[in-house]
């Protein structure tokens, strides 16, 4: 197994909490795990810790890092900030093929079940990052997508996350239509706003 696909191997597992934080990680297993020689296994962990996703503590195993409700928060800040930015791009370059993409994203959450709603609407906005079309916004997402992987199940704990999220995405999708700059960020803003409500109120209920 090469390089990208132990790290992509591991990233998932990460991210979907098959690999739980403060899980050790401990190289001559993962060798025979992935069947990966130990230069691809070291390369993947050293990604995943300038990710934020691992931490290597001296001379010991690499283990999968613990972000706390406080980090996790800014996490999703800081996407509501480039996202927001990146919609009020998208309205300025967005073609009709492509509006069409995000209304058939919107309709698949609105018919779908809470984990394809969920799927679709991680799909809607990486389509609004790809039509941006600005690289370091879309590579900044990216080094965060692990991270807001891992919180998207608490957010599941709040009733009315997947009623809203299509709703919210087809305010998006007219400002976008409307070449209005100005609309889709906010819209972009308000949305992901109350998802970090959400996620806020879920981790509270967590830890009470």
């Amino acid at each position: 197994m090469g390089n990208e696909t132990v790290y992509e191997s591991l990233r998932t597992a990460i991210a979907s909490g098959e690999l739980q934080p403060n899980m050790r990680l401990v190289e001559s297993d993962l060798m025979a795990q992935y069947g990966a020689s130990r230069p691809a296994v070291r390369n993947a962990l050293l990604r995943l810790e300038t990710e934020g996703l691992v931490e290597q503590p001296k001379n010991t195993s690499a283990r999968v890092r613990m972000v706390g409700p406080d980090e996790a928060i800014e996490i999703y800040q800081a996407r509501s900030l480039l996202e927001s930015h990146a919609a009020s791009l998208a309205a300025t370059r967005a073609t009709p093929e492509q509006l069409a993409e995000l209304e058939a994203l919107i309709e698949r959450a609105e018919a779908g079940s809470p984990t394809e709603t969920l799927s679709s609407e991680t799909q809607f906005h990486q389509k609004i990052l790809e039509i941006a079309g600005d690289g370091t916004i879309k590579r900044l997402c990216g080094s965060l997508h692990g991270h807001l992987l891992r919180y998207h199940h608490y957010t599941k704990l709040v009733q009315d996350w997947s009623a809203h999220s299509p709703c919210e995405h087809r305010e998006i999708l007219e400002a976008l239509r409307a070449s209005d700059a100005a609309a889709a960020a906010r819209a972009m803003r308000k949305h992901l706003d109350r998802l970090t409500e959400i996620l806020r109120q879920a981790l509270t209920k967590r830890d009470h």
